[in-house]
């Protein structure tokens, strides 16, 4: 009976040289029970591979690298080696990770050995190992069993695979018949794929596992090992679940498996049923790994209408089967224009361990996909590559709806803790840009490099009685007014913890709409910063574009005590915002103040227009 009858299938336990997750795996497995202790675990991250467990051989050859790998070390041409004990089980499973950065040969290439009758793994006589690299163009991990007579190869895995430089997760599964199954993951995913099989019960599976590397001077530091594992063959009854679907364009949906699936189920198009007349797809197809699905439909989706996908009783590689059909809804997202979406609040200054964030805002009737969207900085002037960083802001789909908020940083929780309020809406990146305290312009961009918005920030366009603005986010006032105007930008409001993350802005204003060529609204506001009235519009709607305007304010003794606009080419409406702060940045007192506006063209029309406005307090 083969080993795929006697068992579902291994337990996914972590994506490979996903740093973090693998060492959470391992600790779990160091909670097992005390029957298992005898399994072996070593990821290295303790620094020291002569010590819990202990490797022994030609030790002074490798060392634990800063990335709390195993990393051979050597200076010339030699054979190096590391091997330790472990017992053996009635189902084996081996788990590492190995890389080389280099092109195998028959001079350059690494053995890892499954089970050796010997510790120096130079003198074994008997036993089976994988061997990674050979002459020719074709190298392919190859499993072989060692005889005194020489090596007898049992299976080999995918011609070419190994023969540049390479890195590679695989688990190695012996059952008590001698049937070996290799798995592999080259792409980092965690999706392992069943590669290669034979039989081979020729040998016991105990004795000692190890590494053992041949190499020329010029690689003699390119070899790397971790996250390895051996022990008993752990069983995992869960089915593949779906955890991400996107319509990437209007005939393909890309759907994501927490595990990679069994080919002759994945592939059947009847499996993926689309409503509104679509019905199943012309073709299905892998994308980067066999956890990834691809459909091509016939008809195409149209924007606006929201789809339902049914997916059917797929299974994974063994054998498990989804319990029942799981239907999900989606769209095929519009294309972002500039100012479809703008970026509303940005906190660049946190206070620890809090983290910067980004708001934007749908500020359109369009729905779009997140995952086609880049968030970035600028430190000078964008399109200079050196002083401009872009984030993905996910590779999964996250469809924005119309007139929504979504807030972009590192860390989800932490802001939610910090400025406590709901996370429903926020999207964690997988890495963040760095927002300088000293300034620099927030920018939101396509993939194809078209910016959709961007804004400058700086510490000087906090509210300028704040004794403190670590921790204190910037709020946009008006979705109305250009990003990139600085009268349009306010400190939030301390009634909010100075902050509103995913939510309306404290310190959000609407104009009043007027038939009079000038209006200023409200006519008695407070920049106290409360998040109430803490700002004055100054609106204009003329019969004609192409003026030059210029916005005078005068206390009442005459002084001017603001030029807030200064020969402004403006359109036929608009607004200008005034917070009540004279020209070196200060608060004005409470008091009544005249706005003179003049326009002009090049017509000879010129107008000028008087409006009382008054600076109150709460």
């Amino acid at each position: 009976m083969s080993l795929r009858d006697d068992f579902k299938k291994i337990l996914t336990f972590a994506s490979p040289q996903t740093a973090d997750t693998m060492k959470r795996s391992l600790l779990l497995l160091l909670l097992l029970p005390f029957s298992l202790f005898a399994q072996v675990t070593d990821d290295f991250a303790d620094g020291d591979f002569t010590q819990n467990p202990v490797w022994t051989g030609t030790t002074e050859l490798f060392k634990v690298n800063g990335n709390q790998q195993l990393q051979l070390n050597a200076e010339g041409e030699a054979i190096a080696w590391l091997s330790l004990p472990f017992s053996e089980y009635e189902t084996m499973e081996w788990r590492f990770w190995i890389k080389e950065t280099f092109a195998p040969s028959g001079n350059n290439y690494s053995d890892v050995w499954l089970c050796s009758d010997l510790a120096d793994l130079t003198q074994a006589t008997h036993g089976y190992f994988l061997r990674f690299g050979e002459a020719g163009s074709n190298d392919a991990i190859t499993l072989f069993r060692k005889d005194a007579e020489g090596e007898q190869q049992i299976c080999r895995c995918r011609e070419g695979a190994i023969a540049a430089s390479f890195s590679v997760a695989l688990r190695v599964v012996c059952d008590r018949n001698g049937h070996w199954m290799i798995l592999t993951c080259y792409d980092n995913s965690g999706m392992y794929v069943v590669e290669a099989e034979g039989d081979d019960d020729t040998y016991g599976r105990n004795g000692y596992f190890g590494l053992f590397s041949k190499f020329t001077s010029s690689n003699a530091k390119k070899v790397y090992f971790d996250d390895v594992y051996i022990g008993s063959f752990l069983v995992d009854d869960d089915p593949p679940a779906l955890l991400s679907y996107k319509a990437v364009d209007p005939t393909h949906l890309k759907l994501g498996f927490s595990e990679a699936l069994l080919e002759t189920t994945a592939l059947e198009p009847a499996r993926y049923s689309v409503d509104h007349g679509i019905g199943y797809p012309l073709s299905v197809s892998f994308g980067a790994n066999q956890g990834t699905i691809i459909l091509e439909y016939e008809r195409d989706f149209v924007v606006d209408i929201e789809y339902q996908l049914t997916v059917s009783c797929l299974q994974d590689q063994w054998g498990n089967t989804m319990d029942f059909d799981i239907t999900v809804t989606f769209r095929l997202p519009d294309v972002a224009d500039e100012g479809d979406i703008v970026i509303n609040e940005i906190l660049f200054n946190p206070i620890a361990p809090g983290v910067d964030y980004v708001e934007l805002y749908n500020n359109s009737n369009k729905t779009f996909d997140l995952g086609d969207l880049l968030l970035g900085v600028i430190k000078e002037s964008f399109p200079n590559p050196p002083d401009t960083t872009l984030k993905e802001i996910g590779t999964d789909s996250y469809l924005f709806h119309p007139r929504t908020y979504v807030l972009l940083s590192a860390d989800s929780e932490i802001v939610g803790r910090q400025y406590d309020c709901p996370t429903d809406n926020f999207v964690q990146m997988a890495s963040f840009p760095g927002y300088i305290n000293a300034g620099g312009t927030a920018i939101l961009t396509n993939k194809e490099g078209v910016v959709i918005d961007q804004m400058y920030y700086s510490e000087d366009m906090h509210y300028p009685l704040l004794k403190v603005t670590k921790g204190v986010a910037l709020e946009r006032i008006s979705f109305d007014q250009p990003s990139m105007d600085a009268n349009n930008w306010h400190s939030a409001a301390e009634r909010v913890h100075f902050g509103t993350p995913g939510q309306p802005n404290s310190m959000m204003q609407s104009m009043a709409s007027s038939n009079d060529e000038i209006l200023v609204s409200p006519d008695i506001f407070s920049p106290d910063g409360d998040g109430i009235d803490d700002a004055c519009f100054i609106s204009y709607r003329f019969d004609e574009a192409g003026y030059t305007m210029n916005i005078y304010i005068f206390n009442v003794a005459g002084q001017l005590i603001r030029h807030l606009a200064k020969g402004e080419l403006v359109g036929q409406e608009g607004s200008v915002i005034w917070n009540g702060s004279d020209n070196n940045g200060n608060k004005v007192p409470v008091g009544v103040y005249v706005v003179v506006t003049e326009v002009f063209n090049f017509n000879g029309t010129v107008k000028q227009f008087k409006n009382a406005v008054v600076v109150g307090t709460r």
